[in-house]
């Protein structure tokens, strides 16, 4: 018995070890995979054709909304619009537009929409938004191409409205340019901060009337001068100053000069109204179809225009008739009066003495104007 006493032992501790002997580890699964989805490209038709519908319609709007701030919503005037589409398009999701909004660095929401409110495009970023109808779909630019012509868009929109002034229509259109310049002065110090071209300060110089025309509709030119201040000229965010003939040198007190010369005309309401800018070369327009400009037209346009057209434009176009149209000019004068045919006359004959290279000289006009001729040396 004490022989079979180890060998029991040792077949019990063998059949204990094999019975605890560990399962192999199961191989860990892994991790379930996240699905990729690519994105889709779309096609760019009907980005486009919603842009033309907010373009073609009329009373179209651009508004600007700054992360923290308020918006400026300003009407979108013809001529400044950029290309919308550059380069691929994939579809986009609200969520993606939502986080785009919410970031505080996010820049800047601008709006396209037409005046009705059934169509608009928002950008924020390389995001688009299209508004048509009720319905709402959301695409990724493939760079901020997108961003930066709205932005530009905008810029002109806020360079558009500082210069969209007005006038009582019974101010004279000294008094009126008066007016007019300074409201100009104000709306560039109240430029929005996001504007690149921001000055730091605007001060009216002067406003100089030099071209008149007292016909239907009434107009006239002027000279707006202002004192610019900007951080720093040879900056490039301030190359709006510099178009054209740009800011004169700077003043002991910082400022640079700055003018436009401005055509004014009075509107349906019979307010004065800005039309347009330059930096020279402006002048009235007047009422003219193609082959209208005739002797007697001019004559009568004379008596209606003071300033260049008077003194210069309208006798240039004079000195240009033919001997057989310049005939005509005794009978339109007799018509007229002597006090009118003295002062055309007088300016015409100016005209002969200053400048030697018109068709016509003192003595030949003379023997053409018969009277009327000694007046041209009045």
């Amino acid at each position: 018995m004490k022989r079979l006493l180890p060998l029991i032992i040792l077949l019990t501790l063998l059949c204990g070890c094999a019975a605890k002997e560990p399962t192999a580890p199961e191989t860990p699964q892994a991790p379930p995979v996240p699905s990729v989805s690519v994105p889709t490209v779309v096609d760019t038709e009907m980005l486009q054709a919603a842009y033309e519908a907010v373009l073609a319609s009329s009373g179209r709007t651009l508004s600007v909304e700054e992360a923290g701030t308020g918006d400026l919503t300003l009407p979108l005037s013809l001529g400044i619009e950029q290309s919308f589409l550059s380069g691929e398009w994939t579809a986009a999701e609200q969520a993606e537009w939502e986080v785009m909004l919410s970031a505080p660095d996010r820049g800047l929401l601008i709006a396209l929409s037409s005046a009705d409110g059934q169509t608009a495009i928002r950008c924020c970023g390389d995001l688009v938004m299209v508004e048509e109808g009720g319905e709402a779909a959301w695409f990724r630019a493939e760079d901020d191409g997108i961003y930066r012509n709205f932005y530009t868009m905008a810029e002109e929109a806020v360079d558009s409205s500082v210069w969209s002034v007005t006038a009582d229509g019974s101010l004279s259109p000294r008094e009126a340019a008066e007016k007019m310049v300074e409201q100009v002065a104000e709306n560039y110090r109240n430029v929005p901060d996001w504007v690149q071209w921001k000055p730091l300060d605007v001060q009216v110089k002067a406003a100089k009337v030099f071209d008149v025309y007292l016909g239907e509709p009434q107009q006239f030119c002027a000279g707006f001068g202002f004192r610019v201040k900007v951080e720093d000229v040879m900056d490039g965010r301030y190359g709006y100053w510099q178009a054209g003939a740009g800011l004169e040198e700077m003043d002991e007190e910082g400022y640079c000069g700055y003018g436009s010369q401005v055509q004014v005309q009075k509107n349906e309401d019979g307010d004065w109204a800005f039309q347009g800018r330059g930096t020279g070369g402006c002048r009235v327009t007047l009422p003219r179809k193609e082959g209208e400009d005739n002797l007697e037209l001019l004559v009568s346009d004379f008596f209606l225009t003071w300033g260049e057209s008077h003194d210069w434009y309208i006798p240039y176009a004079i000195l240009e008739c033919s001997e057989s149209q310049m005939e005509e000019l005794p009978a339109i004068l007799a018509r007229r009066g002597e006090k009118d045919a003295k002062a055309l006359c007088a300016v015409l004959g100016k005209c002969l003495k200053e400048y030697d290279y018109w068709k016509w000289s003192i003595e030949s006009l003379k023997g053409v104007l018969g009277k009327y001729g000694a007046y041209l040396d009045a």
